[in-house]
């Protein structure tokens, strides 16, 4: 299984790994000392 992180407002790069055959896992909260990013994680059985 392949996993990967992409950016929530990011739709082009969703966009393009759903194209790929990924599918969305999850919505997760990463956060800095400066910022909070919210990311999906994505999947593709291989």
């Amino acid at each position: 299984r392949l996993w990967l992180e992409v950016l929530a407002d990011n739709p082009g790069a969703r966009q393009f790994y759903e194209h790929q055959g990924m599918t969305f896992v999850k919505e997760i909260a990463f956060t800095t000392s400066t910022q909070t990013s919210v990311l999906y994680i994505m999947e593709k059985q291989l």
